[in-house]
């Protein structure tokens, strides 16, 4: 297992919160009604859009579709 380096942690640990801070204020708004349709909240699952995303290159790319 190769140990991550604290930068590495840290900016991890800042996007999952970023991500988190996005979801509770998504989740605010729809609930009063200023977001119209739904949605589909991603609370709790910080740390795998995150770690999945962690080796992208810049160019890299993901593409995400929900199963209905």
């Amino acid at each position: 297992m190769m140990p991550y380096s604290h930068e590495m942690l840290t900016t991890a640990y800042y996007r999952m919160s970023l991500i988190r801070t996005f979801e509770d204020r998504l989740h605010v708004e729809f609930q009063t009604g200023d977001i119209p349709g739904f949605i589909h909240l991603y609370a709790g699952q910080e740390a795998c859009a995150v770690g999945c995303t962690a080796h992208f290159k810049k160019q890299g790319r993901l593409r995400s579709s929900n199963r209905r």
